[in-house]
């Protein structure tokens, strides 16, 4: 996955922060300005995000910047970016909060001053009116835990533990909620652990996953909240050599993906972060330009598993992106 990072001046920042404008051959001054604040750029699914988001706006005729801190527990410098691109006064902001809450006054400041607001990836609870584009985050956890149950081998009173991310992300809540509702009303599986990774990291995962095979010797899945964390636990899955764990995650991200097709991870759900990039562009555009957007653009969330790992992989980058 191309990466390209350049300087930016929007604001004085000691951490690190991510800038890709959009060149064309039109002036910039012609031109609408759009900010994106993103969580981090430490995964594919951002990088990827992060593309569409470029290809949108140079197919609209966007000045686009994106931002994003050092890893999404970042919150508190990601609130002052949010302040400061408010502050430079976009025509349109977009942003995937790391704290779900503290991000929304900032949020309602930004459309109070004219700016077009949506979100991205992380849908926010409180009814404040902005559109949300990304996955149905409850129904990823309802697939995820449906997927459990027609794809493990019949056994009664299974144990799962679920390895989530931040609490102060919706995304991974309810991602949790609809998991742990489809497990209670539709199986007799047991959820025995619901462990927190706050920068929903690859090392925090394996952390986690190494206590809970401590503590549950008879364990026989886990459900990760993304793919980061995923693979998390299939490293220390492997590291104990306990062949026989179900592992089930979220995200289209390659190195994930392939460990499906290896048979190391049962399922992962996807998730199309281009796409997220792309459709928030056209969600701004389409706000910028007047017309009604619609509250929630929800994108599709397929089960990826052992047998069709491939023509998935085939459809998916047709379009010429990298795995």
């Amino acid at each position: 996955m191309k990466k390209r990072l350049v300087c930016i001046c929007l604001m004085l920042c000691v951490f690190l922060t991510g800038c890709m404008p959009q060149r064309n051959n039109t002036t910039a001054e012609n031109r609408r300005r759009v900010v994106v604040i993103l969580k981090a750029m430490d995964s594919i699914h951002w990088m990827e995000v992060a593309d569409g988001l470029r290809q949108a706006a140079n197919d609209k005729n966007i000045s686009l910047t994106i931002l994003y801190p050092k890893q999404e527990s970042d919150a508190d410098t990601q609130l002052d970016m949010i302040q400061d691109a408010i502050d430079s006064a976009p025509d349109a902001l977009a942003v995937a909060p790391c704290d779900a809450v503290a991000a929304q006054e900032y949020m309602v400041h930004a459309r109070e001053q004219g700016i077009k607001t949506v979100y991205l990836d992380e849908e926010i609870n409180a009814p404040i009116g902005m559109p949300y584009i990304g996955s149905d985050n409850t129904l990823v956890g309802e697939i995820a835990a449906e997927t459990l149950r027609t794809q493990m081998p019949t056994k009664s009173g299974a144990k799962i533990a679920v390895i989530a991310g931040n609490k102060e992300q919706t995304t991974h809540n309810r991602r949790v909620e609809g998991f742990e509702k489809y497990i209670s009303n539709h199986t007799d599986f047991e959820v025995v652990d619901v462990c927190r990774v706050d920068n929903s990291s690859s090392a925090g995962a394996q952390r986690e996953m190494k206590r809970v095979m401590k503590t549950y010797p008879d364990l026989d899945a886990v459900f990760c909240t993304n793919a980061m964390m995923t693979i998390g636990a299939l490293q220390q899955k492997k590291r104990n050599h306990w062949d026989n764990l179900r592992l089930v995650g979220v995200d289209t991200q390659s190195d994930a993906l392939t460990a499906v097709q290896d048979g190391d991870i049962l399922a992962m759900i996807s998730q199309n972060g281009y796409d997220i990039g792309y459709r928030t562009i056209e969600t701004l555009v389409d706000a910028m330009d007047g017309e009604t957007v619609a509250e929630r653009t929800y994108v599709e969330n397929r089960v990826i598993i052992q047998t069709n790992v491939k023509s998935f992989l085939s459809e998916y980058y047709k379009e010429g992106r990298e795995t």
